[in-house]
């Protein structure tokens, strides 16, 4: 298993993997349902918006990747699980890369795939922000290949490449922020994240109430080790997914 920065030639697998974990779980596949996901323009978007952040100095792309003796098929490595951190907000007048990646890409399409993916980007980003600190790291997106889900490789990532995005910033102590469906809230209480409020996906006001959400998720982290009382409780995380599947 690796765990690296991805380039150029991992954007492909990359946005497959990415349309694929969205399709699979709620909330996300209520507005990036399974066909949708399937389609070769909203492949051509995901692509064309993690090429740019791949290159992005305010953005980090971190892999977990299997090798050719650890994957199933043995057919080469396989690319199981991808991270994106949004170190823009680390500047007190930092403007998101993720962001302005999601608007710019949309406005090349006219197709309703873009415009699906874009509005869930852009969503995310305006509920969030007044729930966050001001300076903070942001887990723009961490997804994992549906098959390979609930084995701790999403946990494993978030992890390497919180200290590789802290390391590269040259910060002992940072607030993160995050935004967790279902499994993810899982995930990140388990790691010590604390939620701070909910954000409505309906793209119509009027369905709000009854709409998907995701809830808003924050942790203070500081690389020295962790306290006893804030490292994750495995056992309890076991149960907490055992019991939510």
């Amino acid at each position: 298993m690796q765990i690296r920065t991805a380039t150029d030639q991992d954007v492909p697998a990359m946005a497959r993997l990415v349309l694929a974990a969205l399709a699979n779980e709620r909330p996300w596949s209520t507005i990036v349902p399974p066909r949708l996901a399937a389609q070769a323009q909203s492949v051509a978007f995901a692509a064309d918006m993690l090429a740019s952040l791949i290159h992005d100095a305010s953005v980090l792309v971190v892999l977990l990747e299997l090798s050719e003796r650890e994957s199933p098929s043995r057919q080469g490595p396989l690319l199981v699980s991808v991270s994106v951190w949004d170190l823009a907000y680390l500047s007190p007048f930092g403007q998101s890369s993720c962001y302005t990646a999601a608007v710019a890409a949309a406005k090349l399409s006219s197709a309703t795939c873009c415009d699906a993916l874009a509005t869930l980007l852009t969503t995310c980003y305006t509920g969030s922000m007044h729930r966050l600190p001001q300076r903070r790291l942001y887990l723009a997106l961490v997804a994992t290949l549906p098959d390979f889900g609930r084995r701790g490789f999403g946990r494993t990532l978030v992890l390497a490449g919180l200290e590789m995005a802290m390391a590269q910033a040259k910060l002992h102590h940072v607030s993160i922020g995050v935004q967790a469906g279902p499994t993810a809230y899982i995930l990140f209480s388990g790691l010590g994240f604390r939620d701070v409020g909910a954000v409505d996906l309906a793209r119509d006001a009027a369905s709000a109430d009854d709409g998907p959400y995701v809830k808003t998720m924050v942790l203070d982290h500081s690389r020295q080790r962790q306290s006893k009382d804030r490292r994750p409780d495995c056992f309890l995380l076991r149960r907490l997914s055992n019991a939510w599947s």
